[in-house]
């Protein structure tokens, strides 16, 4: 493998390869080390140092049981005798601690010599204790003196001895943990040296490697971004060919040539792009056709190297293609057809034609020096905008054209486009702008007429608007004045009332008093005829002030829990006395009960079933019909009276409305009734309609909520509410 195609890569990979081994080996090193300094601590933690502490706790132990023995014997006391037992215990814990720990073949026959000597003195101080015990002080005490004595002696000797050989166990474990590290510590620094030169070595190598390069890199860099591409074209010369290159292993060797190409590339790169904004200068200077055409093909042929040039526009009145400019070229048809020769056909398919080797007998010809020759290749362009064909561009050279030179036409054609679209536009704007000029003069003179027209209505409009207000001022007066009939009628019906009522009462008593008198048939007739003609007035002032009360707002409900069963059959038994030409009957399958105010409900069956028998032929039937659907009772008034025509149908419960048929049949009457019993069944929150026809009766439906008595309540705040609402509006 030759240095010069070796890649960086593979140096890095050498030189780092070494270091990493020597890396390897100082931490095997290390790893070593650490493992044996690991083993000795592990050794002097786990069995030196806790035999030593053994056995010094044994010593500390026998030591205080023998002074707590002495202490008890001397004394008698039980409390020296718990601490021995206390000693006795952590004695035992200690020996068991060090029996369980690894021990040589030396320690292991001290230690049995410690154990048995610590039997024999447990088994001594036992004797003391039973002696004490026993009351024999002096015998106690004697043992105490001649056999415990020789042997704590002897054990204490002997676990010094012990001890003695755990520490110089112990000292001897730190030097070796000493030397263990010391020995790691020069390794590693001689490896890491050792690492640290190869590296710098390498280092060396592989910069010295690119340098150079990198350099003349920098250099053409430096001299491509001030405008000068000759050093990054010389890159790619040194570099050698570039089949050779893309093979090479050389990464700088490779991007070097790379840099070159690029540079190469980036050159004719900006000689289109120059070529293009030449182009698009020339394009943007100009809104004349003609001379935007001419001047685009001499760009265009500056930059591709042709010899001549032709452009074409399309007349789609005619489908022919005009030309519109030229470039040096002796002899070219004014006019071609779509879908003719070379132009034609690049018009009628919308794709480049390219013909090359073309043949003597072309109509086109090129002045070369003095004489006239055929070009050899010839490209024909369409000129589109906005997927309309705009024209054709004709492009012709003695060579022959590369990529992209192609190309640039191409493009050029799409910027012509634009540029041929505006022109052409411009030409119909400046025509139709001429025409409508002379529009907008007839215009003004219409202009000058609808102003006059404009005038004038403005003038209906102002005398409108002051009716309209005049019109707003009366219809205020006119709810003022209907607000104050109301109350009127309410002043005057509750006036008229107290004097109704006690005309009745006289009559009542004169009619009783009559009675005791021969006089009284005399006077019978007359009495009840005046009795007939209170009880009228007094119907007519309780609905005139029922109609005032709705109209103010003023019925105020009392709801109770109502048999509305009970209420239709008294009530229907009440009129059947009045009318006695005429049947009156309750179908009821099931008791209806409901809250409502039992007043007004007697009220509107009564307004019913008395409108019923009034508008019916005597002999006929009235049927007055109950139900519960749901959560609402439905009941219906049906006779066989004069019906209801179906203009009447929707003014029939507004106020003081009676249809003409009703007049006819029944004079009196003020067209209240069917007005109070609505608004009483719109206060209960339910809905009241009718059906009917001329001469086939009619049927009254009412439809009332079930509701319980806390509905009333709420019912009745919003109903307050409403009313004082309106009541302002229509103030206002």
């Amino acid at each position: 493998m030759r240095a010069a195609d070796t890649s960086v890569a593979q140096r890095l990979s050498l030189g780092f390869g070494i270091v990493f081994l020597l890396m390897l080996m100082l931490i095997g090193v290390n790893a070593y080390g650490q493992q044996r300094v690991d083993r000795l601590l592990g050794r002097l933690t786990d069995e030196i140092m806790p035999a030593a502490d053994a056995a010094i706790h044994i010593q500390t132990a026998y030591l205080r049981q023998s002074a707590s023995v002495r202490l008890y014997v001397d004394s008698g006391d039980d409390r020296y005798l718990s601490d021995y037992t206390k000693y006795v215990s952590l004695a035992q814990d200690a020996l068991g601690r060090l029996d369980d720990l690894s021990k040589n073949t030396g320690e292991t026959r001290l230690f049995d010599q410690i154990k048995a000597l610590a039997d024999r003195y447990d088994e001594e101080m036992g004797r003391a204790i039973f002696l004490r015990q026993q009351g024999a002080s002096s015998a106690a005490q004697q043992v105490l003196d001649q056999e415990m004595a020789p042997t704590r002696e002897q054990l204490l000797e002997e676990m010094e001895s012990f001890a003695d050989v755990q520490l110089r166990l112990r000292d001897e474990a730190k030097s070796e943990v000493d030397v263990a590290l010391h020995n790691v510590a020069g390794v590693s620094y001689g490896l890491a040296f050792l690492a640290i030169v190869v590296g710098a070595a390498v280092a060396f190598f592989v910069s010295m490697s690119v340098s150079r390069p990198v350099q003349s890199l920098a250099l053409a860099s430096r001299s491509l971004a001030e405008g000068d591409f000759e050093p990054a074209l010389r890159l790619e010369h040194k570099a050698g060919d570039w089949e050779e290159v893309q093979s090479s292993r050389n990464e700088l060797r490779v991007l070097t040539a790379t840099f070159g190409r690029t540079a190469r590339e980036l050159l004719k790169r900006e000689k289109r792009l120059s070529a293009r904004a030449q182009l698009s200068a020339v394009l943007a200077s100009s809104i004349d056709a003609e001379k935007v055409a001419c001047d685009a093909l001499r760009e265009i042929a500056t930059y591709t190297k042709c010899e001549f040039g032709l452009i074409y526009v399309l007349d789609s009145e005619l489908n022919v293609l005009r030309r519109i400019g030229a470039y040096c070229i002796a002899s070219a048809p004014d006019d071609i057809k779509v879908g003719e020769g070379i132009a034609g056909e690049a018009a009628a398919s919308r794709r480049r034609v390219l013909v090359q080797d073309i043949p003597s007998d072309t109509p086109f010809s090129v002045r070369f020096g003095f004489d006239q020759v055929p070009p050899k290749t010839i490209v024909a362009v369409p000129v589109i905008c906005q997927d309309q064909l705009i024209g054709t561009v004709l492009m012709g050279s003695v060579r022959d054209l590369t990529d992209d030179a192609l190309d640039f036409i191409e493009v050029s054609a799409q910027q012509l486009g634009v540029s041929l679209q505006d022109a052409l536009v411009h030409r119909q704007v400046t025509a139709l702008a001429e025409e409508l000029q002379k529009k907008n003069e007839l215009l003004a003179s219409q202009n000058e007429e609808m102003q006059v027209q404009s005038e004038e209505i403005q003038s209906q409009s102002e005398q409108l608007a002051a009716q309209n207000e005049e019109l707003e001022a009366q219809r205020k007066e006119l709810i003022e004045l209907d607000h104050l009939k109301d109350e009127f009628l309410s002043i005057a019906s509750h006036e008229l009332k107290s004097p109704l009522t006690s005309l009745k009462g006289f009559t009542q008593i004169l009619q009783e008093r009559m009675q005791l008198t021969p006089y009284y048939e005399e006077f019978q007739k007359p009495l009840a005829a005046i009795d007939g003609q209170v009880n009228k007035v007094v119907s007519l002032v309780n609905r005139l002030l029922d109609v005032s009360r709705v109209q103010m707002g003023r019925l105020e409900m009392k709801p109770e829990l109502v048999h509305l069963g009970e209420l239709a059959r008294r009530q229907a038994n009440r009129a059947q006395i009045k009318a006695t030409e005429h049947k009156i009957v309750v179908d009821s399958d099931s008791e209806v009960v409901g809250y409502w105010d039992p007043g007004y409900i007697e009220q509107v069956v009564t307004n019913l079933v008395d409108n019923a028998v009034r508008y019916s032929p005597s002999g006929s039937e009235v049927r007055i019909s109950l139900r519960q659907v749901n959560n609402t009772a439905l009941l219906t008034v049906t006779d066989q009276g004069i019906g209801i025509s179906s203009d009447a149908l929707p003014n029939l419960f507004q106020r003081y409305y009676r249809s003409e048929e009703a007049k006819r049949i029944c004079a009196e009457g003020m067209g209240i009734g069917l007005y109070v019993t609505y608004s009483i069944v719109n206060a209960h929150g339910g809905c009241i309609w009718v059906d009917s026809e001329p001469g086939k009766g009619s049927t009254f439906h009412v439809q009332l909520p079930v509701q319980p008595a806390s509905f009333w309540k709420e019912a009745e705040e919003s109903i307050y509410a409403k009313q004082e609402s309106e009541e302002q509006h229509t103030g206002g």
